[in-house]
């Protein structure tokens, strides 16, 4: 694996991270909102990296 996959499942386990922090009740509503937001992003920003235009390009540049 290289390092882009490395920071990829990091990303995935933070992101899961903060759903779950983000669905507990023992925690403040801003801290739940943020940790929401917060993966929000993340799951975002690694839907972008994996876009079908990006994977085309990768493609043609093999």
């Amino acid at each position: 694996m290289s390092t882009s996959d490395d920071n990829q499942l990091r990303d995935a386990a933070v992101a899961g991270k903060m759903i779950n922090a983000s669905k507990n009740e023992d925690l403040p509503k801003f801290v739940r909102d943020m940790a929401a937001h917060t993966a929000g992003v993340i799951i975002d920003r690694l839907s972008e990296e994996h876009s079908p235009e990006e994977q085309a390009q990768e493609g043609q540049g093999d």
